[in-house]
């Protein structure tokens, strides 16, 4: 059997998905041709979110609305077992841990479809626009092998005959600002057009840190008739900032000091450029039937060009230029019987990137066609399971997760769930052939199993208990150290580990009058060499309490709280500027650290007007090795939503 086996697969199942007439049952597609006259948001099913049972909202625009947040980064940060890794500059990318997982494997989805840089596998939650999203969708272990990633942010859905427009605008301090905005009004009976973009803007803390990023988004949604409905979107994004290093502590004064400290590249600079353009069809083949068929296509470019020039620590000019194109078709089937609950999909997906003096000339291709399926004859009992046939490269793989889900009693559930999955390398790990990256030994795919057990309980809206310990190994898995070459030319060196994750994680909300207690707490131990047993901290959690009413006759809606976060010791990765690695960091230690945040948001009509003061305590540490967390500061936050 060849290597061209899954394509074959690939190519008859979108032919049965897109031919074939369905007459099972699965989840209904709502109509979309009412009028609404309101502010919210009418979400259409199934065109954003992608969990048919067992996935789960870890954060919604109801709830993110009340805090002082600019980015889905910020969104995500407190949520139980992630941990993120911010360097302190506004722009730059977050590195995002999940019970022990890497960026480069913390996968993202945007509406079912790869948010990813094609490149290096990450996402850079740091510069989302976090206006146009409407929740943040945990997906199962199943879920997730059938859609290629774990995380969906889910697109606002709009249908309205009067205009409408949402504008976000926060600014911050060292002339930090963001603006965020978008349009949106039915131009006929059944299609709705959306626009919006995003303006952010920072002069930095520290030297050569300025960012200047735009992000353009359009959409197009039409209601073809009772069974179709399509969304024809593009999104532009381009960022230009100067990236530092981080601080050079040997010969700062101070690295506290931004003034007077020094930075490591004084004139490095980075630009980003992205553009995306894809349709999307969601379709009921059968009128009677509740069965949905969905079918995708995005096309992406990006270019990253990085410039160094000479200075203080280095005589060596250096210019880095990749550019990567991606083209990717999807088809999926969702059924819901009585008894059952099935879903299928088959993905096609190439990757070409352009001669550049990084990369060389690419063609990649990758499949994938996956399955999953749940038993709902017992609803006190819900066992599930997923396959997924991949195919990289020319490397054949195969995924595999099953989970069982107790619900005793109402507000209980129970469950226990496994996933066991190929990792392989990025097209930056796999292909870099600049001298300033060495590979030992050949980069090869790694595997990867997670087990899992966790526990709910809710009481009514007063109170929600969650509670889940894991296990995750991994075997020959890419981590970057820092090295040096035969000429003593600083680089990174490309090799693989095998750690063991293993720990528990643990968040409460309690809702008692209008005082709201919550936080999340999360112990990770790591089986490994002592040199990377701190890439986390060995725990970390947050705690909130905030009180969320309406005052004066009801007019005035007023959320305020107080809220800290800790952790343990750590040395954690790092940014390497030329490359975009994350390198593994052995020679500083980040001590513990604790900071206290105050905020409160007023809504105002349509309008919500928040105001915080973050690290009240004035606490001087790191959150990053080469970073200073800011000290004491103040944010401005206003988001305003009108009509006509």
């Amino acid at each position: 059997m060849t290597t061209l086996w899954p394509h074959r697969i690939v190519v008859a199942g979108l032919a049965f998905l897109i031919a074939r007439p369905i007459t099972l049952c699965a989840q209904e597609t709502v109509a979309d041709t009412s009028r609404v006259d309101s502010a919210y948001s009418r979400m259409i099913a199934g065109f954003g979110e992608l969990s048919m049972m067992g996935g789960r909202i870890v954060a919604s625009r109801d709830r993110w609305q009340w805090l002082p947040v600019r980015s889905v980064a910020q969104v995500l940060d407190g949520q139980a077992g992630r941990y993120l890794r911010s360097v302190g500059e506004s722009g730059a990318a977050v590195g995002s841990s999940w019970l022990g997982g890497s960026s480069a494997h913390d996968e993202w989805l945007i509406d079912g479809l790869p948010a990813a840089d094609p490149m290096t596998g990450r996402t850079n939650l740091a510069l989302l626009p976090l206006e146009q999203q409407e929740a943040i969708e945990q997906l199962s272990d199943e879920e997730a092998l059938l859609a290629g990633q774990r995380w969906n942010l889910v697109t606002r859905q709009f249908s309205t005959v009067r205009p409408l427009t949402a504008i976000r605008f926060v600014q911050e301090p060292d002339e930090t600002i963001l603006s965020d905005a978008f349009f949106t009004q039915n131009i006929a009976r059944s299609t709705a057009l959306t626009f919006g973009f995003q303006r952010h803007t920072s002069a930095g803390r520290f030297a050569n840190a300025a960012l200047d990023a735009w992000d353009l988004r359009g959409r197009v949604r039409a209601n073809l008739s009772e069974r179709a409905n399509v969304a024809a979107f593009w999104h532009y994004g381009r960022s230009s900032r100067g990236v530092n290093g981080g601080v050079e502590s040997a010969f700062s004064p101070s690295i506290f000091d931004e003034v007077s400290a020094v930075v490591v590249h004084s004139s490095a600079y980075e630009i980003h450029e992205r553009s995306d353009l894809g349709v999307t069809g969601m379709f009921r083949l059968v009128g009677d039937s509740l069965s949905t068929t969905r079918i995708s296509t995005l096309h992406r470019s990006v270019e990253r060009e990085y410039r160094q020039f000479p200075d203080r620590f280095s005589s060596n000019e250096v210019r880095h230029f990749a550019s990567a194109k991606d083209l990717l078709v999807s088809a999926e089937q969702r059924v819901r019987l009585p008894f059952l609950s099935f879903a299928g999909a088959a993905q096609i997906a190439r990757t070409r990137i352009d001669s550049t003096e990084v990369f060389g000339q690419r063609d990649v291709a990758r499949s994938r066609l996956s399955a999953s399926a749940a038993l709902t004859l017992l609803d006190w009992l819900i066992p599930r399971a997923g396959i997924a046939l991949l195919e990289d490269d020319g490397e054949n793989a195969r995924s595999a997760a099953a989970s069982v889900t107790l619900s005793p009693s109402i507000g209980m559930q129970a469950t226990l769930s496994g996933i066991s999955r190929p990792i392989f390398p990025t097209l930056q790990e796999r292909f870099w052939s600049d001298s300033t990256v060495l590979r030992p030994r050949p980069v090869r795919r790694g595997e990867e199993r997670l087990v899992s057990a966790g526990f709910s309980w809710v009481v009514d809206s007063a109170l929600r208990i969650d509670i889940t310990g894991f296990r995750r190994t991994q075997r020959d898995v890419v981590i970057a150290r820092a090295a040096q070459t035969v000429h003593g030319t600083p680089s990174i060196a490309l090799t693989t580990w095998s750690p063991t994750w293993s720990g528990v994680t643990a968040s409460a909300h309690l809702n008692v009058f209008a005082f709201e207690l919550s936080g999340s707490f999360t112990m990770v131990n790591v089986e490994v060499s002592d040199t990377l047993s701190l890439v986390l901290p060995r725990w970390w959690g947050h705690a909130e309490l905030a009180f969320h009413d309406r005052i004066f006759r009801d007019q005035l809606g007023l959320h305020a709280g107080v809220r800290g976060r800790f952790s343990d010791r750590l040395r954690g990765l790092s940014p390497d500027p030329p490359t975009g690695f994350e390198v593994a960091n052995t020679s500083t230690r980040i001590g513990r650290a604790v900071t206290i945040d105050l905020y409160g948001t007023m809504e105002i009509g349509k309008a919500f007007v928040t105001l915080s003061w973050e690290n009240l305590a004035n606490a001087s540490t790191l959150r990053a090795a080469i970073y200073p967390m800011p000290e004491r500061q103040f944010k401005l936050g206003v988001r305003w939503v009108f009509l006509d």
